[in-house]
């Protein structure tokens, strides 16, 4: 019911929906509680709604002025696109650490053998 006072048209609906008469349900005394709880809840939707509007035409209008960056990748950019870029340049990054390495131990194993030679003379 839209018409007439919030009053009559709750107690109207609360005496159908508890299957007594309009005068009985005036005498209740549970309906005055039941009809403030709801009075109360409808002006909190009523508030909590008006905020949410509030705050969604604040962050457009927010939005409109100075719209949001855009957010950086985190960290350095990625060396290679792919995984297997990426296992491919480690082998061949181990690959030539252990030349230089072997080459390295060479030359310092001539370089002994030819001290050790000139000492025993």
């Amino acid at each position: 019911m839209t018409h007439g006072n919030l009053w009559t048209n709750f107690v109207k609906d609360w005496a159908a929906d508890n299957g007594t008469s309009y005068m009985e349900a005036i005498k209740d005394p549970t309906l005055s509680t039941a009809y403030k709880q709801r009075k109360k809840e409808t002006k909190r939707e009523a508030k909590t709604t008006q905020y949410q509007a509030l705050k969604a035409d604040a962050i457009a209008l927010a939005e409109m002025i100075t719209p949001f960056p855009e957010k950086k990748a985190r960290g350095r950019p990625a060396k290679y696109a792919t995984d297997e870029e990426r296992k491919q340049a480690k082998k061949e990054k181990t690959v030539l650490s252990t030349k230089k390495k072997r080459e390295k131990d060479k030359t310092e194993n001539i370089t002994l053998e030819v001290t050790e030679t000139l000492g025993e003379m």
